[in-house]
C-alpha cells in the first residue's frame, strides 16, 4: 500500500512539473508575440512603418491588425 501511494505521489509530481515547464514556455511565447506587436504598434504609431508592413511581420491582415491596434489603446493608457 505505502509503495502504491508513492509511486502515486511520483506521478502526480512529474504530471505537475510537466504543467508548470510547458505553462512557463507557452507564456514565454506569449510574451515574445506581446512584444512584437507592441513595437510593430509603436512604429506604426510614429509613422515609421506602415500598418500593412506591420500586418505583414505578423502574418496577418490590414483589418486584423488594425483590430489589435484599437484592442491597444483601449488596454494601454496614456503616460502622464
Amino acid at each position: 500500500m505505502k509503495e502504491e501511494w508513492r509511486a502515486e505521489y511520483m506521478h502526480m509530481n512529474i504530471k505537475l512539473m510537466d504543467a508548470f515547464i510547458n505553462g512557463k514556455e507557452e507564456g514565454i511565447e506569449e510574451g515574445i508575440e506581446e512584444g512584437k506587436i507592441s513595437t510593430l504598434l509603436s512604429l506604426v504609431n510614429d509613422n515609421v512603418i506602415s500598418e500593412q508592413t506591420a500586418a505583414d511581420k505578423l502574418n496577418i491582415s490590414v483589418e486584423e491588425f488594425d483590430k489589435i491596434r484599437k484592442e491597444y489603446e483601449v488596454k494601454e493608457p496614456e503616460p502622464v
